[in-house]
């Protein structure tokens, strides 16, 4: 490695290797992809980087993408976890929708429920998602806020997850809550449409 690579390495953000660390603790089948995937572009708006794939093994969510987004100095992270879906297409209609809190005091209060709210164009899906009480106890207590689209050019849901440089703990994202509730939100989007 020549000097100035190891400089780069230095000052590179490592956040993708710790998510991908993060899950390999938690027994998951995680592991980093060579860079320069199409998959590292879907999503991307400007500030916005993509700081590379995590491939998962098994499961519905086929893979990550870590996304930073800088502006000033402010930094906010976004993990992207991507489910294939063949249903999807070019044509299918635009669906988004995400996960609201219900908050016992109107801003700052505890957190005492989820509502899913947003366009499913007739799938069915926030219906099932609003129905399902484990997800629901698995936002509360992982207090995630998830935005979900459908990106029909590559076949595949996206479930996005955000922090900012201030609510990233020191072990780090995702947690064990956030996880299980991305499995729940994925097989739901894979289960038969109305």
């Amino acid at each position: 490695m020549s000097k100035s690579e190891s400089i780069k390495d230095l000052f590179r953000d490592d956040t993708c290797d710790r998510v991908c660390k993060t899950l390999q603790n938690m027994g998951i089948s995680a592991q980093m992809s060579e860079r320069g995937r199409s998959e590292e572009e879907v999503g991307l708006r400007p500030y916005f980087k993509s700081l590379g794939l995590i491939d998962i093994k098994e499961g519905p969510v086929n893979w990550i993408n870590v996304i930073r987004k800088k502006i000033a100095h402010i930094t906010e992270y976004f993990i992207n976890y991507c489910v294939l879906d063949t249903r999807l297409t070019p044509s299918s209609p635009i669906v988004l929708f995400k996960s609201e809190p219900r908050r016992k005091l109107i801003v700052f209060g505890k957190i005492s429920g989820f509502n899913w709210e947003g366009k499913d164009s007739g799938t069915g899906i926030i219906d099932r998602l609003n129905g399902d009480g484990s997800l629901r106890e698995g936002l509360i207590e992982g207090k995630v806020i998830f935005t979900v689209s459908a990106y029909g050019k590559g076949s595949y849901w996206i479930i996005s997850s955000s922090y900012s440089e201030f609510n990233i703990t020191p072990h780090f994202f995702p947690s064990e809550e956030e996880w299980r509730s991305c499995q729940l939100i994925a097989n739901h989007l894979l289960a038969d449409w109305k």
